[in-house]
């Protein structure tokens, strides 16, 4: 494998196929709310220019794509399914009363990201669409300075690859 700039460790645990990254249906409510770095090797994003030890590289996704091929956009469906549902269960998923930041807003903003650096902004919009359905059923407010910053430009992004693809 040649030395790329982006996470190793990312890479390399899609590569193999390890668990924790192609199935988040086997993650608990609890697994969920409470782990940390399962998003960021699930959900890998560019970052231009790397900032991040989490971000991967056009490389990254190339080997990734090649290794996983047509199941890869069935690994995301999935995966982003998964977390919809949890949004629209678990207590803890959006901000209670009273609270300016809850950290699944972030793992909202990297899933949709990856995404569409991963070449499926289709899934994104879907995505985007559970997510309205579970703020909705769970009669919460879309944070408004969070969607504005972060997931209105991602789902713009998503928008224009879809319309200018072949």
């Amino acid at each position: 494998m040649s030395k790329l700039r982006g996470n190793p460790h990312t890479r390399e645990a899609w590569i193999r196929g390890d668990q924790d990254v192609l199935n988040l249906d086997s993650y608990t409510n609890e697994a969920i709310e409470s782990g940390h770095s399962w998003v960021q090797r699930m959900f890998p994003m560019l970052i231009e220019p790397l900032s991040t030890n989490k971000a991967v590289v056009p490389e990254d996704i190339k080997a990734i794509r090649e290794k996983w091929g047509d199941k890869l956009p069935q690994i995301f469906d999935r995966n982003l399914s998964r977390f919809a549902k949890f949004l629209a269960q678990d207590p803890r998923a959006m901000r209670r009363q009273g609270e300016t930041h809850n950290h699944n807003e972030q793992r909202i903003t990297r899933m949709l990201i990856s995404s569409v650096d991963f070449g499926f902004p289709e899934l994104a919009l879907k995505f985007w669409r559970l997510v309205g359905e579970a703020y909705q059923q769970r009669a919460a407010l879309v944070p408004r300075g969070t969607y504005e910053k972060y997931w209105r430009p991602v789902i713009e992004r998503a928008k224009t690859e879809i319309k200018g693809a072949p």
